[in-house]
């Protein structure tokens, strides 16, 4: 399937700012310090929303999330 120019310049922001501007340790940082205790459900659906949060700003515009189970 072809990836939309809009796509493509937000997954490149996304990935630069990880490995050019050094984001992937403060994007570990928050999501190890940030999402806080609670039960794995909780910070499950905080995880998600901090995740979905940082590709909204990365200007991606049909963001959305998807139900799934994973068995165990």
């Amino acid at each position: 399937m072809p990836v939309s120019t809009e796509t493509r310049a937000a997954v490149q922001k996304i990935i630069g700012d990880t490995l050019v501007n050094g984001q992937a340790y403060e994007y570990d940082r928050q999501l190890a310090d940030e999402i806080g205790p609670g039960s794995p459900a909780r910070k499950h659906l905080k995880a998600v929303a901090w995740g979905r949060a940082k590709v909204q700003g990365a200007w991606l515009t049909n963001v959305h999330t998807e139900t799934f189970k994973i068995d165990t």
